[in-house]
């Protein structure tokens, strides 16, 4: 065999290699065995669920997507249940296993166990409320269908604060909407929690049982300001070119001329 036909060979194979990782990641459905459609929502497990416990929480979840400007109800989902499945193993060996859950075009991989007694998704030490979890890796889903899988993947995408800032704003609705909740107390107990040398990998404790990224709390408060103080839309928040230092000081300016409690 000459160089010029190993070379054709091993790009060929290359190109079947990466082609067959691509149809996995985003067409991993014939991996599970059961199956049920809720909507407009499929979802995938390895073993029969209680159907009834999940679809409330996806009705819950849909209930909170009703306040993005980014949501289409006819747009389908397809979410995964992958804990201890082969698919889980591939996934984390691709993409990392940090994380609870992720979402990559309409697939939501939930990738932690799930209890649908208590609608909690636990990972390590956190225990996450199964709504936030689906809201989240939803609006994720509808970032991407809204403005294209060229802006919006795993692997180019807006600045981190505008990437998880929106999904965190609209996942976090009970806590929004909270009756003594304002965005100056959230931003009080943002600054109570953090130093000035904090980086975007830093953890912060929020809650017994619930920690989040430093970016997701400050991505979502500058998100808020922007979004109910300043009245733009996700779609000017995208366009705005303000650096992520601007915007927060910004925000920092108006908080200090207001009483934060």
């Amino acid at each position: 065999m000459n160089r010029k036909k190993i070379l054709s060979f091993l790009g060929l194979a290359a190109f079947v290699f990466i082609g067959g990782l691509v149809s996995l990641i985003l067409f991993p459905q014939t991996l599970f065995a059961h199956a049920y459609t809720h909507q407009q929502v499929t979802v995938y497990s390895a073993g029969p669920i209680d159907q009834v416990a999940f679809s409330q929480a996806l009705d819950q979840a849909n209930a909170f997507l009703n306040e993005s400007e980014l949501q289409d109800h006819s747009y389908h989902y397809d979410v995964f249940l992958a804990a201890g499945t082969t698919y889980n193993e591939f996934d984390n060996w691709i993409f990392g296993e940090w994380s609870a859950a992720r979402a990559i075009a309409n697939n939501v991989i939930i990738k932690r166990e799930v209890s649908l007694e208590s609608l909690k998704v636990a990972n390590g030490h956190n225990t996450f409320d199964l709504v936030y979890v689906l809201t989240h890796e939803m609006v994720h889903c509808l970032q991407a269908n809204h403005f294209g899988m060229w802006t919006f993947n795993p692997f180019r995408h807006p600045p981190m604060w505008k990437l998880e800032g929106y999904p965190e704003y609209i996942a976090r609705r009970p806590l929004l909407t909270a009756p003594d909740y304002t965005l100056q107390r959230g931003i009080a107990d943002f600054l109570d929690r953090t130093t000035e040398g904090d980086n975007q990998a830093r953890i912060i404790q929020i809650g017994e049982r619930e920690s989040t990224p430093y970016i997701y709390y400050k991505g979502r408060l500058m998100v808020e300001y922007l979004m109910d103080v300043q009245g733009l839309s996700y779609a000017e928040i995208l366009e705005d070119e303000r650096s992520e230092e601007e915007v927060f000081a910004e925000m920092l300016e108006w908080y200090g001329h207001l009483d934060p409690r």
